[in-house]
């Protein structure tokens, strides 16, 4: 089985090599070949990989064609043996962090050294010399006649081969059969499914903070509407997606979907069962965002991770708050959002009344509670039992009360 890493390594790439690998071991194949040629990607994806190509029980070799930079390098080194192009390359396996707007950063000492060790690890395992491996990584390692200090190793095909860090060179995956004398083997090329595609490109960055920024703007309109209708909709399918394509990469497990749902059910308490707004409405809060949050960041968690997590939340917050106050704004003056709004007013003076006139008369009265009000009960006021309710407040039976607004029949007080 021929498995191709070509080009980025995402996320996505991760889940359909270890399908893939863990297919070649189930279906009885002889031999995987991991056809590589990429400048680097995600540290978290390509520790996925490694871990998948050396648990694998069925042979591997890595076949560099043409390069194997950066992440590549690790994937490469899993293997059992090595083949490259003569015009291939491989090293320059330093780690960077890169931001929104891929703007590139330095990472701590503390990566530096998990991923430099990862490296010398992953290379002695298939007895490759381990300083040369850390030398892809740090710049502070120098060996004699191959690398100075404060520079970057890379080696070409030749180079490696010396080394020992590659076997052989090979120009194509028939050359690598012959000499492997596997000549007439039937070759068969992995393909990346649908789901596999498509989670690749949702876990990038901008789009799952377009994901989040969707998702928030939907709750707040469905909130504001009856019933429930196309925003929240929206943003189900917005959090259906976010948390589905970050589950198939390895990213979201059941705890973080879990702890989302757990977040969404104590707002609902506090929005409908609970007056006010308190400790149950704050920790479904911090539940939904912590979430989030955990589902931004990989198995490998640097502190650039971390603050990388942090920017897609924060661009997705601030996106939305901007969007809901431009909405709040125009969207009622944009003339097909005004067909649907009941614009007709039915005015006092043409003889409409909201509640009975006897009502208005008992603004600004005092009366005393009949029952317990949490916050809806029942009052005296003037003589008179009526219903009432507090602006979220409890007041105790036989407390005095004050009539603080009418709003049609409904009759709002407070504790006089």
């Amino acid at each position: 089985m021929v498995i191709q890493i070509d080009g980025e390594i995402q996320l996505g790439i991760a889940p359909f090599v270890e399908r893939s690998t863990l297919e070649a071991g189930e279906m009885g194949f002889d031999l995987v070949i991991y056809e590589i040629n990429t400048l680097g990607g995600r540290i978290d994806a390509a520790l996925i990989i490694r871990d998948v190509i050396i648990n694998s029980e069925v042979r591997s070799i890595a076949f560099i064609n043409k390069r194997a930079i950066s992440a590549g390098t690790l994937i490469a080194l899993a293997a059992n043996k090595i083949y490259m192009h003569p015009q291939s390359t491989m090293g320059a396996a330093e780690p960077v962090s890169f931001g929104i707007g891929m703007k590139a950063g330095e990472v701590s000492e503390k990566t530096i050294s998990y991923w430099r060790t990862e490296l010398r690890s992953t290379a002695e395992r298939n007895d490759r010399p381990g300083n040369v491996a850390e030398a892809f990584a740090d710049k502070s390692i120098a060996i004699e006649d191959v690398i100075d200090e404060g520079k970057l190793l890379t080696l070409t095909t030749r180079q490696a081969i010396e080394l020992g860090m590659a076997d052989a060179e090979a120009e194509t995956l028939q050359d690598i059969l012959d000499s492997e004398e596997m000549k007439g083997a039937r070759i068969t090329f992995a393909g990346m499914n649908s789901a596999e595609r498509v989670s690749g490109f949702l876990t990038q960055a901008i789009v799952s903070s377009i994901l989040i920024t969707i998702a928030l703007i939907g709750i707040f309109f469905e909130i504001r509407t009856p019933g429930f209708g196309i925003a929240g909709t929206i943003a189900l399918i917005a959090f259906a997606l976010f948390f589905g394509s970050h589950y198939i990469v390895n990213l979201a497990g059941w705890g973080e979907i879990i702890l989302f749902v757990f977040g969404v059910a104590m707002l609902l308490v506090e929005i409908f069962v609970i007056p006010g707004f308190g400790i149950v409405g704050t920790v479904g809060i911090i539940a939904i965002v912590a979430s989030l949050y955990l589902s931004l960041v990989g198995r490998f968690m640097p502190v650039t991770d971390f603050m990388s997590g942090g920017k897609v939340l924060a661009i997705a917050f601030i996106s939305s708050f901007v969007i809901i106050l431009v909405a709040l704004r125009f969207l009622p003056k944009f003339t097909p959002f005004q067909k649907l709004v009941l614009s007709t007013t039915e005015a006092e003076g043409e003889g409409y009344r909201s509640s009975p006139a006897e009502y208005g008369s008992l603004l600004g009265k005092e009366g005393v509670a009949l029952t317990l009000l949490r916050p809806a009960g029942t009052a005296i006021i003037e003589g008179e039992k009526v219903s009432v309710v507090t602006e979220g407040d409890f007041i105790e039976k036989d407390s005095p009360i004050r009539v603080l607004k009418v709003e049609g029949y409904r009759i709002v007080v407070e504790k006089a």
